[in-house]
């Protein structure tokens, strides 16, 4: 959250040191007003722009950077924010915004989001992207997250017009130090209301034992591809792994070291899973300036130094597209 600052009217500041100073009021009445203040950048998506993402379980989401890194000292914009809408809504940013952030479901840390393909049976989540941690770095480091509709709004996100959503969030590296294989790209991720199978090539002779070809032993049903032919590199989730999936084996032996599970003990259901067509690849810029810069404010008057309150942060006031001129203004404002 971007820094507060606080100022004091100086003449009420004034006013009650004399009053002080004269013995008319004790020591800890000090009438006094704060405020908060802060200027902030924001690289929002044009009126009438199509979701960053449409999942048929209810949720839209929408891509925004943050860019008081920028107003603040020319640093670059964070990377992509991604909050939910309901299906179909177009988002009031001005009231998403009132208060900083909605819910979001990205980190500025990011450098890319990747969405290969997926595959669904018996549950409301949804492949939502594989987060990539920085520049390069291998599938092992991926965080994939599924998102579904929340039930319960715990920071009444549907008053701001969000929608509130629970994530699940899986990996694969756990096995790497024990087994040596090499992984490449994460290409399907099949999942149902309880566990989730990850298929990633492979990318060395080592990695080459061990391969499952994901036609063999799940039913697709939709945009079926190529690539569900191909033998591939088995990860598996469930309550035990609790998001750190482990690699299937086919000798029990292996499973015996690293972060392993024979492929007997892992279950395979009979039902048909969707397909999820949709994938992509989206890096994360950086250079872009600001669209908007918004004014956040709000002022409490305080009777003594003892007053017992609770701070919020400001609350925004107004927006206008983004110029070097104006924040050329603001920075004025804030030296004098």
């Amino acid at each position: 959250m971007p820094k507060i600052s606080q100022h004091f009217p100086r003449t009420m500041v004034i006013a009650a040191a004399t009053l002080l100073l004269v013995g008319c009021i004790p020591p800890f009445i000090w009438p006094h007003v704060e405020t908060q203040r802060s200027d902030v950048g924001y690289i929002l998506p044009v009126s009438g722009a199509e979701p960053w993402l449409h999942l048929d379980n209810g949720l839209d989401f929408y891509a925004w950077q943050d860019c008081y890194g920028y107003v603040s000292h020319r640093d670059p914009c964070e990377g992509p924010s991604l909050t939910a809408v309901p299906a179909g809504t177009a988002p009031d940013w001005m009231h998403l915004l009132r208060w900083y952030s909605p819910t979001t479901a990205a980190s500025d840390s990011r450098v890319e989001i990747v969405r290969p393909l997926s595959a669904y049976a018996g549950t409301t989540d949804r492949l939502l992207g594989l987060f990539r941690r920085y520049e390069g770095s291998p599938a092992k480091d991926d965080d994939i997250r599924l998102v579904r509709p929340a039930s319960e709004d715990r920071y009444d996100q549907r008053a701001l017009g969000a929608a509130p959503f629970t994530e699940r969030s899986i990996n694969i590296w756990h096995d790497m130090s024990a087994s040596g294989a090499e992984v490449g790209e994460i290409q399907l991720v099949v999942y149902d209301d309880q566990h989730v199978w990850i298929f990633a090539s492979s990318v060395d002779k080592q990695g080459a034992t061990d391969l499952y070809v994901p036609e063999k032993l799940f039913h697709f049903k939709g945009d079926i591809r190529a690539l569900m032919s191909q033998p591939m590199l088995l990860y598996y989730d469930d309550d035990v792994s609790q998001g750190n999936a482990r690699r299937v084996v086919a000798n029990e032996m292996d499973a015996s070291r690293g972060h392993r599970i024979p492929f007997k003990q892992m279950p395979l259901p009979n039902e048909f899973f969707e397909v999820d067509p949709v994938a992509f690849r989206r890096p994360v810029r950086r250079d872009q300036l600001p669209t908007v810069l918004c004014h956040y404010s709000e002022s409490e008057f305080h009777a003594s130094m003892l007053d017992d309150y609770q701070r919020r942060a400001p609350e925004l006031k107004s927006c206008k597209p983004f110029s070097e001129d104006a924040l050329h203004d603001i920075e004025r404002h804030r030296k004098t």
